[in-house]
């Protein structure tokens, strides 16, 4: 696993939802990454404490030492009896300390803005893999495992569907990548007519997460399948069957 795949997959090893071969390889690639094991501890982190509201980040001791050092540096106050001395002599150490407290108090302003903005990216992501995770794991959906044919036997997937309101989710690994020119359709099969579905490419690694919305005519479908057609999809099957699955 590539340091790139390994944090496509993080979010998800924080949640325990990788299967084993995913978890295995992410496990390996974390022991001898300290990126990407400093973001996995993070994440954890995040994800046992999302119903609480986040604490103000604590500025990095190494910013504060040097807010306080800048400080300590300033010249106090004049007393009366100084300020005409002080109008006749230079200010150069109380302007630099003053200019070293304000690179100081920016410093810790920008860490603040960025730990938030990263606070937020986690959330949001560990709220969205959530909330698909309660979706699969729902007694209201029907789930429809595929099976690849000859022209992928080691592909897999799943087709998720929510007859009511349609939302679909199309979760495939180990598809082969689509030529020039093509892409993957899935199709709902209802009545021994197929309903056209979403057009996709898988990853890299020949995984799909796909997340829609069906019309009515669709969402009685009984069997689907995947075949390969023209990258814009089309209104009927006409490329070869990838994956197939559902009542017969």
């Amino acid at each position: 696993m590539t340091h790139e795949e390994c944090r496509d997959e993080l979010a998800l090893a924080a949640l325990g939802l990788l299967d084993a071969a995913d978890a295995s390889a992410v496990g390996d690639h974390v022991a001898g990454c300290g990126e990407c094991s400093r973001e996995l501890a993070a994440l954890r982190e995040t994800a046992a404490a999302l119903t609480w509201v986040a604490a103000p980040a604590e500025p990095p001791s190494a910013m504060r030492e040097r807010l306080l050092a800048a400080a300590r540096s300033s010249s106090p106050p004049p007393g009366r009896a100084e300020v005409a001395k002080l109008r006749r002599r230079p200010r150069t150490g109380t302007f630099a300390g003053g200019l070293a407290i304000a690179a100081a108090v920016a410093g810790l302003v920008l860490v603040d803005l960025r730990l938030s903005n990263r606070l937020v990216e986690v959330e949001s992501e560990l709220s969205r893999v959530r909330e698909r995770s309660d979706f699969l794991s729902s007694p209201e959906v029907a789930t429809s495992p595929l099976a690849g044919t000859s022209s992928a036997p080691s592909a897999r997937g799943k087709v998720v569907l929510h007859r009511d309101s349609g939302r679909t989710m199309l979760i495939c690994s180990s598809l082969p990548q689509a030529p020039d020119g093509k892409a993957y359709q899935l199709w709902f099969v209802g009545e021994g007519h197929p309903y056209p579905g979403p057009v996709f490419r898988p990853d890299p690694r020949g995984r799909v997460v796909l997340d829609d919305r069906v019309p009515p005519e669709s969402r009685a479908a009984t069997r689907f399948a995947v075949t390969l057609e023209p990258a814009r999809g089309t209104a009927a099957p006409t490329g070869e069957t990838i994956l197939a699955g559902g009542e017969r």
